[in-house]
């Protein structure tokens, strides 16, 4: 599994990095948004970890260039920038998680092989919010909350 890290911090990106590559994967690094850009235009990756506040090119807009090149690489944006707001914007934007800094490694790398093992299968990651509501990926819109289902309203 090939996975592009695009971060500017160099300690966390080289911590990142080290972690990876221990445990099986080739990592690459891009230190800003314009690397990052360039390099998903010319490399397969399967999977991108995505910092928001890159400078050259902001972490969303690489995501947007991603994805109008209709790119299903999985996007897991790992930012300092926690608020509802900021996930939700992430998210919109085509990421298919969101991880708030500080992070556990453990918990990145789990997520990691679960983006990797959704998008092997073909698809669509599974979404769980502070466990009291998941949403299930499949032909009819249900949510599942505090063990009663109802179906959204169009």
């Amino acid at each position: 599994m090939r996975i592009l890290i695009a971060e500017d911090d160099p300690v966390l990106a080289d911590g990142l990095r080290r972690t990876l590559r221990q445990s099986g994967y080739a990592v690459d690094w891009a230190k800003n948004g314009g690397e990052a850009d360039a390099a998903l235009g010319a490399n397969h990756f399967d999977l991108l970890i995505l910092d928001v506040t890159l400078p050259k090119l902001s972490g969303l807009e690489v995501l947007k260039r991603l994805r109008a090149r209709n790119s299903r690489v999985p996007v897991l944006m790992l930012t300092a920038l926690d608020s509802v707001t900021d996930r939700v914007r992430g998210l919109d934007a085509g990421a298919d998680d969101y991880l708030a800094k500080p992070f556990q490694l453990a918990e990145l790398e789990a997520r990691a092989r679960a983006l990797r093992g959704a998008a092997c299968q073909g698809l669509p990651p599974s979404s769980s919010m502070d466990g009291s509501l998941s949403i299930k990926s499949d032909v009819s819109p249900n949510f599942a909350m505090s063990g009663s289902s109802s179906r959204r309203a169009s």
